[in-house]
């Protein structure tokens, strides 16, 4: 039923790129099975760099964690480069991290912020009120739960109170 002139029950599935190492000239169904040579002719192997053309892979060597500025995505072997931690540099944000020393965007959730508006005033303040000692089902911003804890309690009325106004 898919249009190659092969009955379904004849059908064959496999490799069907010539160019890949585990190419089948017998299949006439893609399978999404191919493999190709590696840098150091592994079929299906995962070696980026053979430079010195001795079989042997060539680590790229770099900052392998993300969570830094110095990251790599290439790299393949940690090289200790990683140095500049990014995170979010505001303790007014539960996102906080004290290590990081490059902000990357990741403050997201003021503290005391009840109702998502990026403030802590006195619509906060009612909306953890109204929702007092109730386990919330709306989403965060709408329930009073500024520390999404799953529960309205003292917790939350002393982040708004403690964060008020700034």
């Amino acid at each position: 039923s898919d249009d190659d002139g092969v009955c379904d029950a004849d059908e064959i599935a496999g490799c069907q790129d010539a160019t890949a190492c585990n190419y089948n000239e017998n299949a006439t169904d893609d399978d999404a099975s191919c493999l190709y040579f590696d840098a150091i002719d592994v079929c299906g192997g995962d070696c980026p760099l053979d430079e010195d053309d001795d079989g042997v892979c060539d680590a790229i060597y770099g900052c392998t964690d993300s969570n830094y500025q110095e990251y790599d995505s290439s790299a393949t072997d940690d090289d200790g480069s990683c140095v500049t931690l990014m995170g979010c540099l505001n303790n007014n944000y539960y996102e906080f991290n004290a290590d990081a020393v490059v902000d990357n965007g990741t403050c997201l959730s003021k503290i005391g912020d009840a109702n998502g508006d990026d403030f802590v005033d006195l619509s906060d303040l009612f909306l953890v009120l109204e929702n007092w000692l109730q386990v919330p089902s709306l989403g965060i911003g709408q329930n009073g739960d500024v520390n999404s804890n799953n529960f309205v309690n003292l917790e939350d009325l002393f982040d708004v109170l403690e964060h008020w106004l700034q």
